[in-house]
């Protein structure tokens, strides 16, 4: 299990000396795949100048660039993700994550057969560039109201489902499980499915167990449950703490030992 951090770039050093094993870091500060290549081959983060390798990006898509509705442009986004696959792959980046908002919006609305047929349209286009250039995508289930299942990682499955391709996952947040009061069942029925992991900050020192009002070590023995063995980053704050890869790391072990 690899342990990484979701942090800006400006933050790779102080995350690396945390004892962090990778970065995970904003598309669009990263890939930029609004700029054309000149642009971008000329500004880019030098590959390998960083103290320790991004292995995942969010905020995949910017705000003004829809996938349902009647302003999106397939065109537009197929060249954006042909893009984005390719300087991800240039720089050693494995995983995608796709968080667009106005998807789950869609999807909770009126029209809603439209909006699935147009997600699922878009991803399946988005998974096939994505797979030639050995990158994955994974989709993030909603974190507010905005579903029209009971479970929201159920939700995201199906989505998941229905693209029908292997080189599309699911993500879990761990604070946003917890939030929502998913069931064990929810990340167990995954399986292979289930590809990146996100844990929140810790922010009680004394415990570093009760992160959030999640119990790490109980989070930890259900992804055990479940095979995974995958990356997991936690959703940083100003602040990184020397401790937290070093607590993650030790709550992960004793999940492991534990008979869950």
């Amino acid at each position: 299990m690899r342990v990484g951090c979701c942090a800006p770039l400006e933050q790779a050093q102080r995350v690396k000396e945390a004892g962090f094993d990778y970065l995970e870091a904003d598309a669009q500060q990263v890939l930029r795949a609004h700029e054309s290549s000149d642009t971008w081959n000329k500004t880019s983060v030098a590959t390998g100048s960083l103290p320790l390798p991004i292995k995942a990006v969010g905020g995949l898509l910017p705000l003004e660039m829809a996938v349902v509705g009647k302003s999106r442009d397939m065109v537009g986004l197929q060249n954006y993700m042909q893009r984005t696959a390719k300087r991800a792959q240039h720089l050693g980046i494995h995983c995608l994550i796709f968080d667009s908002p106005d998807v789950w919006l869609s999807l909770a609305g009126a029209d809603r057969d439209t909006a699935w047929e147009q997600s699922v349209e878009f991803l399946r286009m988005a998974v096939q560039v994505c797979a030639h250039h050995s990158v994955t995508m994974v989709i993030e289930p909603p974190n507010d109201g905005r579903t029209f299942m009971p479970s929201k990682i159920a939700q995201a499955r199906s989505l998941c489902d229905s693209v029908g391709h292997n080189g599309v996952g699911v993500m879990v947040d761990a604070q946003q499980w917890h939030k929502h009061r998913e069931t064990e069942l929810s990340v167990l029925e995954l399986g292979d499915r289930l590809k990146h992991v996100r844990v929140p900050p810790l922010a009680d020192q004394q415990d570093p167990a009760a992160s959030d009002g999640v119990d790490l070590e109980q989070f930890f023995c259900l992804l055990h449950k479940a095979g995974y063995s995958g990356p997991v980053s936690i959703v940083s704050t100003l602040k990184i703490s020397p401790d937290w890869a070093r607590s993650i790391r030790k709550a992960w072990e004793q999940a492991g030992a534990t008979e869950c």
